[in-house]
This record gives structure tokens, sequence and C-alpha cells, in this order.
């Protein structure tokens, strides 16, 4: 099987492994074997949580499956989220924008995901009533951004 280095965002080395059609991102992995969800495109990435990580437990599977492309155009946030959560692809209703967490993990896979702009993208984390996190995926910078800006936008589902 073909390994690939990756270094995670906590800064130990990840290691990736096309497994059942979908890479797999994980510094751990002595989980339960990731097993492909019916319907889902071998271009679709699923990563794992690391132990220590907020929920995480080594006998479950956690993983953030991407779109496989970003959304056409560009949409404020209220547009962005809703249209997200409205989306049906692959047999799947559960879409959600991601976290600023999620939209991180993204922008440190983004090569292996494939599709990404250099442009910024949504997250769902607000902060205020009029602001929401945003990441440029030109070179990763998180910042804070008006729910009135244009963005790009990527759907994720989370397992």
């Amino acid at each position: 099987m073909k390994k690939f280095e990756h270094i995670c965002s906590d800064r130990r080395r990840c290691t990736l492994l096309p497994i059942l059609g979908i890479s797999l991102l994980a510094s751990l992995l002595t989980a339960a074997p990731l097993k492909k969800a019916s319907g889902e495109s071998p271009v679709e990435v699923a990563f794992l949580q690391s132990p220590g990580e907020s929920g995480s437990r080594v006998a479950l599977q956690h993983g953030l499956i991407a779109a496989k492309q970003d959304m056409s155009g560009s949409f404020n946030w209220t547009d962005a989220y809703g249209l997200c959560d409205r989306l049906e692809q692959n047999g799947f209703n559960d879409w959600h924008l991601p976290d600023k967490d999620e939209l991180n993990k993204l922008y440190l896979s983004r090569a292996v995901i494939g599709g990404f702009s250099d442009e910024k993208y949504w997250s769902s984390t607000e902060y205020g009533t009029k602001s929401a996190f945003s990441q440029l995926f030109l070179d990763g910078s998180q910042g804070v951004t008006s729910k009135m800006d244009s963005l790009s936008v990527r759907a994720v589902r989370t397992f």
C-alpha cells in the first residue's frame, strides 16, 4: 500500500493511506478498521481524530468527509450555512458548513482532497452576530470576516 507523510496540525507526523478508495488521515491507526459508507465517492477524504482531541475515544471511529467540490459561486455566511445544511449528495443529507477546526483540516490536506481555490472559505464558527471565522487557502491564515462578505464554500459531513 502506498504511503504519504503529512504533518498534522499538532506537528506530529501523520500517515495518509489510500484505503477502500478513501484517503485516510490519521495519527493513530489502532482504532477499528475504517469502513467505506455506501455511495461515497473515492475522491472524498476521511479524517480520524487522534487520542486527546475533543470527544475522541480510540474505540470509536471519527471522521470528516469533504464534498467533491466547492459550491458553485461565492456566498455570504447565511446563504453558505443554509446551502450546506440543505445539501443532498451521494445519498446523504447530513452535510454542514465546517467549523473553523474542520476547515483547517481541509486546508492541511488540500493537496489530497483537491479542487480548492486560493480564496477565503467560510467556517460555521461565529464571532458575534455580524462576523464568523474564515480561512484563506492561499496561506492557511484564519481570521474574522463580516457575514455579509462573499466567500467560497465546501460542505462536509462527519461520522
